[in-house]
């Protein structure tokens, strides 16, 4: 990093950010070159052993549950944010598409 952008962060911001790459490179001081190699890493290229959430939580129903879930969180999305624009036919009640389902 160069010194002008290092000057622009705040201090506990960058040290919290140094400890968050010596932790990773499980080093216990960091060099221009580590700074350099955590800069080019590529935060949207997926990684095959990650799961999103949402397939955690469908992947742990059974099949015949999705929809009863899918209608019990747009149920508690009406009452929690009570929106006031919604698609003329929107519905708690509207078919659920199983994406997951062949």
């Amino acid at each position: 990093m160069n010194p002008k952008s290092r000057a622009n962060i705040p201090e506990d911001r960058l040290e919290h950010l140094e400890a968050v790459l010596m932790s990773y490179f499980d080093v216990q001081q960091l060099t221009p070159e580590l700074v350099e190699q955590a800069a080019k890493v590529e935060p949207r290229k997926p990684q095959a052993e990650w799961t999103s959430h949402a397939d955690k939580v469908v992947g742990g129903l059974d099949p015949s549950a999705i929809e009863a879930f899918v209608r019990g969180w747009r149920s508690h999305f009406l009452e929690t944010m009570k929106p006031q624009f919604l698609p003329p036919h929107w519905s708690v009640d509207s078919r659920v598409a199983n994406s997951s389902a062949e």
